[in-house]
């Protein structure tokens, strides 16, 4: 779906448990990255480096849950915190102490 004025492609979009808040994987010019925003469109936030590669975010708990380069990783919702949970997910079990 395309982000409006600030020309971003947002994709893969996960509602916080609350439904106040919206995180997706976003496409600028070849940039892969984190956002969140309100529900309602309004303060979007960046998370993390530009051009992370982060993708996939969904909300577990407080905690989202994302993937970059075959690992799994958890951050707090205002993109600090960030703790990798597994290496490899489909030859490993992985931490879910997320907290």
């Amino acid at each position: 779906t395309p982000g409006g004025a600030d020309g971003i492609l947002a994709v893969t979009p996960a509602f916080s448990p609350d439904g106040t808040h919206v995180v997706f994987s976003s496409v600028d010019w070849g940039d892969v990255s984190l956002h969140i925003m309100n529900a309602d469109g309004s303060d979007l936030q960046h998370l993390g480096a530009s051009n992370s590669g982060w993708g996939d975010p969904l909300f577990v708990n407080d905690r989202i849950m994302f993937v970059t380069n075959n690992a799994i990783y958890t951050m707090k919702s205002d993109g600090t915190g960030v703790k990798r949970i597994a290496t490899d997910p489909y030859t490993q079990s992985f931490d879910m102490s997320i907290n």
